[in-house]
């Protein structure tokens, strides 16, 4: 239904609610990625993923910024591993004042091609966004030494739902 509003004057209006939640999507792609040590890291620039050039046990991490009151209701990790390690993905809240984490998603390899892998990953409890509590992230790291580009992460795609327009 369209139509149209004439105001005069000083005019305010309460929050806005959607009628049907919508779906929403936040890529992270490889350049958003760094090292959870000091290693160095590559990032796209031919080889279409990220990954420590130099020796690192903890991987890679990157940050994951969504409206408060999003509800997250997939992650899909994009990634190639062709090692003989194994590369686990996931989605963490980092809650800032206790310090501890809950993971939302995880996903480890268990499949050696150089092609790329792409995998849905339901959160395993529900999970509204709290910005005012917590902070999201993507972690990357292998079951050993990770040193070259036979594992790589191509980047993460989260989707949500939106009850009302974000602010």
């Amino acid at each position: 239904m369209a139509g149209n509003a004439v105001v005069n004057g000083d005019t305010a209006a309460g929050d806005f609610s959607y009628l049907k939640s919508q779906t929403a999507y936040y890529a992270v792609n490889d350049t958003a990625f760094s090292a959870r040590d000091s290693a160095a890291v590559s990032k796209g620039m031919g080889s279409g993923g990220a990954y420590p050039t130099t020796s690192s046990n903890y991987g890679l991490a990157a940050p994951i910024n969504l409206p408060h009151g999003a509800a997250i209701t997939n992650i899909r990790f994009i990634y190639v591993d062709n090692s003989t390690n194994n590369l686990t993905l996931l989605v963490g809240a980092h809650h800032i004042a206790s310090g501890f984490y809950t993971f939302l998603a995880q996903h480890t390899t268990s499949v050696q091609t150089p092609t790329v892998q792409t995998v849905d990953v339901w959160p395993s409890t529900p999970w509204t966004v709290d910005n005012s509590a917590d902070s999201l992230a993507v972690y990357a790291f292998p079951s050993s030494t990770w040193t070259d580009l036979s594992m790589m992460v191509r980047g993460v795609i989260v989707t949500y739902t939106m009850p009302r327009p974000a602010r």
